[in-house]
């Protein structure tokens, strides 16, 4: 059985496009005769179950990272990646992987929900500006690159082109690996802004590669209300291991807070009012993350109260791996790996191909002018045979979760925690 190699990447803004090569002389891409389907039929009930499974799907992965460190990572990114691998799988590993991505919809109505909703976020922040200062960007991008001599199955092709935008481009794997490595490198640094110049590594591509799955996000946002610089300043932030002291920023700013019993909401608007960024900060870090559940998220943010607020936001930015293939073996995605279990025949008509890891890499920086954000996700295969009269005081100055998401539909984009700012 031959492996696959799937890949993702992530950075932030606002319009979604998908499908296309943005690289110099780009390779052949094979591609169904069919178009995006641009105006899905789905229900409202519809949208709500991918949003629902994939804010479950956040908060296994949330319980799954070390709380002692920062950490990011796209969730929205990593579902719409493994959505494309599992429109091709079949059996035990399609059921496997369902469960773990919370995905109830039949196959078919799955797709054509998850286009809806791309299509949904690709009209945020018309109008809006981004952190430097150009448009707001929320940009999602998807491309297949396989074997040149791999035949990939009609149907297949289909649902990548109808709810994904994206085609085949034929590589040279097994010859020509290098060349492979810096075309889809190339790719994914022009899709993120050159967030992610170099996504996979030499060891990643081999003769044996048949099939690497591409998706990238691109983020931009400015603060509705930018913080002034100004006024940024030091100020103490309560670690596990002691107090510090961090850079800080300082402002009366439009937002929502709720202050109750073990833990603190705030949430920031950025420009546009499409989006936002949401904080939550328990008084038990890690023991708030592992019983956090999506009810209890919507009900803090239910319980916002919308004002003028007078805001202390720590500065700061995290690079951070997630272990993704330890984490989904945990939630229960298991035959995908195994070279005599998995049955990707979806692909290609054949059960000759198995996953052998996924990475998941992801980088923000929140600042006094908003947030730029980028992941990168690769799924690597290798062959085998309320009203307040005085504006209320919301210090952020404990370890916090972020979520980056999508007002309309509640789509968590982004999600991470801050142990230690200054790191």
């Amino acid at each position: 059985m031959r492996a696959i190699g799937l890949v993702l990447s992530v950075v932030g803004a606002a319009s979604l496009t998908a499908g296309s090569s943005t690289t110099t002389n780009a390779p052949k891409e094979v591609r169904s005769q069919l178009s995006r389907n641009v105006a899905p039929d789905i229900t409202p009930d519809e949208l709500a179950s991918v949003v629902a499974g994939e804010t479950a799907f956040t908060l296994d992965v949330l319980r799954q990272v070390p709380s002692s460190n920062n950490f990011i990572y796209s969730p929205y990114s990593i579902s719409i990646a493994l959505s494309m691998l599992g429109a091709g799988t079949k059996g035990d590993t399609a059921t496997q992987l369902r469960g773990a991505l919370h995905q109830t919809l039949p196959p078919e109505r799955l797709a054509i929900a998850n286009n809806a909703l791309d299509l949904q976020l690709t009209s945020r922040g018309q109008n809006a500006t981004g952190r430097d200062g150009q448009p707001f960007r929320l940009r999602v991008t998807q491309a297949i690159w396989g074997q040149e001599d791999k035949i990939f199955a009609a149907p297949y092709l289909d649902t990548l082109a109808t709810s994904y935008g994206a085609g085949v481009f034929v590589v040279d794997f097994a010859k020509a690996p290098g060349t492979a490595l810096k075309t889809i490198n190339g790719w994914a640094s022009d899709a993120t802004e050159g967030q992610i110049p170099a996504l996979l590594g030499e060891s990643d591509i081999t003769a044996d590669t048949q099939f690497v799955l591409t998706n990238a996000i691109d983020f931009s946002a400015a603060w509705g209300t930018p913080f002034k610089a100004s006024v940024t300043a030091d100020a103490p932030f309560h670690t596990a291991a002691g107090d510090i002291t961090t850079s800080t920023l300082h402002g009366t700013v439009p937002g929502g807070f709720v202050i109750e019993s073990g833990v603190t909401a705030l949430e920031l608007l950025y420009s546009g009012g499409d989006t936002s960024f949401l904080i939550v900060q328990p008084d038990d870090f890690a023991g708030f993350i592992a019983s956090l559940t999506a009810e209890q998220l919507t009900k803090l943010v239910d319980k916002l109260h919308v004002g003028h607020l007078l805001v202390s936001l720590p500065k700061f930015k995290i690079d951070a791996e997630l272990p993704a293939t330890s984490i989904l073996g945990k939630l229960g995605v298991v035959d995908a790996f195994d070279s005599t279990l998995a049955d990707l025949s979806g692909i290609d008509g054949q059960r000759d191909l198995h996953v052998s890891s996924v990475v998941h890499k992801a980088s923000i920086t929140v600042d006094e002018a908003g947030t730029k954000a980028a992941a990168a996700t690769a799924v690597i295969g290798a062959s085998t045979t309320g009203a307040y009269s005085d504006p209320p005081k919301v210090t952020i100055d404990r370890p916090f979760l972020f979520f980056i998401r999508d007002l309309a539909t509640g789509a968590l984009i982004f999600a991470g925690g801050v142990a230690d700012p200054t790191k």
